[in-house]
């Protein structure tokens, strides 16, 4: 009896291995993907909050977040969802999350609002993301609008435009004078875009072209007594990329004579909380 119980105990295991291993594969049921829905615009701001580089975004963030905040209660229009990004003052880290965004599906549009420079490799990773790109600063228009050029968009003035603008705050017939107006430069990659479009500008209208004062970071310090000697047959001063770093030691320039027409011009690129 019980070799009979130990047969059938046996023949029921290779039953059980056998149906174990011929059974299908359970059914998995794949979890849905989210879908976009067409009531929401996906919108991602790349902006320096952090980092060296300046203008910060902060202020660009707060103005945003109003906007959208704004748009809410608002009847017949798409429900704005914002995601800001810092990307801390890296070029790097802004060809990152344009990859992500192409990759990924993250967003709807985007809003650059850090000092890059519009080149050819910025340009592809702006087509690659197929995406309308909205600048809120300073960017020249691409040439052409070819490769990436038809998804962006200049919220801001171009550099040309800025440098028309600030060449309009020479008081009349000095535009041909020898010596006019100083650019001042710390030759920062924004400042070189500003200042390359001034000389521009100045040189398009006939006028001496400005003389160019470099100041390093490292020099800022001694920027007060290089200028001195300059403002007494200048002006007017142009400062290129943003001002923060000059505007304490400019404070210590005595005023020019009452006798000297002299303006400042801050770059478009300055921070309000420079010159409070």
């Amino acid at each position: 009896m019980a070799g009979r119980v130990t047969r059938l105990l046996a023949a029921f295991a290779v039953s059980a291995v056998v149906s174990a291993c011929t059974a299908p594969p359970p059914t998995v049921i794949p979890t849905p993907s989210p879908t976009h829905d067409p009531t929401v615009l996906n919108v991602t701001a790349l902006l320096d909050l952090s980092g060296s580089r300046s203008p910060k975004g902060g202020a660009q963030r707060d103005a945003l977040q109003l906007w959208v905040d704004q748009q809410q209660g608002r009847p017949a229009t798409a429900r704005v969802k914002l995601r800001v990004i810092d990307v801390a003052g890296s070029d790097a880290r802004l060809f990152i999350e344009l990859n992500h965004i192409a990759e990924d599906d993250l967003a709807d549009a985007v809003i650059i609002g850090a000092p890059a420079a519009l080149d050819d490799t910025l340009l592809r990773a702006i087509e690659l993301t197929r995406r309308p790109v909205l600048f809120t600063v300073p960017v020249a228009e691409p040439a052409g609008r070819g490769m990436g050029g038809h998804w962006v968009f200049g919220l801001a003035p171009t550099p040309g435009q800025i440098a028309a603008a600030d060449r309009t705050v020479l008081p009349a017939g000095t535009l041909a004078t020898a010596v006019s107006a100083i650019i001042v430069s710390d030759e920062s990659a924004a400042a070189v875009r500003e200042r390359t479009a001034l000389q521009t500008e100045f040189a398009a209208r006939g006028g001496t072209v400005p003389t160019v004062i470099r100041v390093p970071a490292t020099e800022r310090d001694a920027f007060p007594e290089r200028l001195r000697p300059a403002l007494a047959v200048s002006v007017a001063l142009f400062f290129t990329g943003p001002a923060g770093g000059y505007l304490a030691p400019t404070r210590l320039i005595p005023s020019p004579s009452a006798t000297t027409a002299f303006v400042a011009v801050l770059s478009f690129l300055t921070d309000a909380s420079d010159i409070n």
